[in-house]
């Protein structure tokens, strides 16, 4: 399982983002509006940050700043099944 975390509150961003298997890597693309993850199972996932962000009532998040990416206000945790 991987998960989004405001680093503003300390508290999560959405719901978990579930895999089958053991999360063995993460990257944000250069813009931060998306996530791939790598499970244990051999598959890899995109996620749609910006999606997660808006269901989450979280949209300010996505406006572009020249100086800081979407991608700096999060933190990847892990739990591994």
């Amino acid at each position: 399982t991987a998960r989004l975390w405001n680093l503003e509150n300390g508290q999560p961003i959405g719901s978990p983002l579930h895999h089958a298997e053991c999360v063995l890597s993460v990257s944000f693309s250069a813009d931060g509006k998306q996530l791939a993850t790598a499970c244990d199972d051999k598959n890899a996932y995109l996620w749609d940050v910006s999606a997660i962000l808006q269901g989450a009532g979280l949209e300010d998040l996505l406006l572009d700043k020249r100086d800081k990416s979407v991608r700096d206000t999060f933190i990847k945790q892990f739990s591994l099944h």
